[in-house]
């Protein structure tokens, strides 16, 4: 249920963090970077879903991208990992779930509402020209008994 660029994002950042933890203190940016077919064999994404969102994570620094013989390399920064740790994105994906589900309950409860309150106009409208015909009525009769209790 969570929107899928959450769900990519969090795949990304964790197969990248997946490689950092398998190097060792002494290793560059450059030995712990990996492409994006690295990035897609260990998460299951496509090429297409990885560079959807890489360019999100890169823009807010949690990923670094590295140019090695043309291709591109990425590896996760401290940012990234606190952001993976803290499930960052899954808890913006279910957030996002509930701000949209308490939308839609707003939405429909603001259009019952208006239902309602239509509903009741138009039940007093038909109410009230009703109880004006028997007051006219009544009217009618209280003016005949008294035209005859004057005669």
């Amino acid at each position: 249920m969570i929107k899928e660029k959450y769900l990519i994002r969090h795949k990304i950042l964790k197969a990248l963090y997946q490689e950092y933890k398998n190097s060792g203190p002494e290793d560059y940016a450059e030995d712990i970077a990996i492409n994006s077919t690295k990035i897609s064999d260990s998460s299951g994404l496509s090429n297409e879903q990885i560079y959807s969102q890489t360019d999100y994570l890169l823009l807010i620094g949690e990923i670094k991208m590295i140019e090695i013989e043309l291709s591109d390399f990425f590896h996760i920064t401290n940012k990234g990992r606190i952001a993976y740790f803290d499930k960052k994105y899954l808890d913006e994906g279910r957030a996002y779930i509930f701000k949209t589900f308490r939308e839609w309950i707003t939405l429909v409860g603001t259009i019952v509402a208006i239902a309602i309150s239509v509903f009741g106009f138009i039940s007093n409208y038909f109410e009230t020209k009703k109880n004006s015909t028997a007051i006219d009525e009544i009217n009618m009769q209280l003016k005949k008994m008294q035209s005859q209790s004057h005669k």
